[in-house]
């Protein structure tokens, strides 16, 4: 999980008929799924007034294990999900996403063997 800073904007996204570039609502540290859905200018035009556009988007990257009969090639890496933050989040939000994320992969037969992030100086502090 790593964020990276992104130009304040809001687009269309047809595939999901939604605004994105908004700060994403969270539920326990969880984005929800497209929020900003409408078909009223004057709803988008009060998001865009009273909405916080987001300056960073937050990345979570899956990286498999090597099966056992292929330890030399790397599977390659992919990502999981991507959403627009801010930096508001606590640890709490964090531990409880990737508690989510845990709990929802090995409902499928898939093993998180860890998580990590740098992005998050108050989650580490909470550890000292």
């Amino acid at each position: 999980e790593d964020s990276t800073e992104v130009i304040r904007k809001i687009k269309y996204d047809a595939r999901t008929n939604s605004f994105v570039g908004f700060v994403s609502p969270l539920d326990n540290g969880v984005p929800k799924p497209p929020s900003f859905k409408t078909n009223s200018f004057e709803e988008l035009k009060m998001w865009c007034d009273t909405r916080e556009k987001a300056p960073l988007l937050n990345v979570h990257i899956v990286q498999p294990i090597p099966s056992i009969s292929d330890q030399n090639k790397i599977p390659t890496s992919f990502i999981l999900s991507a959403y627009s933050v801010n930096n508001k989040l606590t640890e709490n939000d964090v531990l409880c996403r990737w508690k989510f994320m845990f709990e929802n992969h090995f409902k499928r037969q898939i093993r998180i063997i860890s998580f990590s992030t740098d992005k998050y100086k108050q989650f580490y502090i909470s550890y000292i």
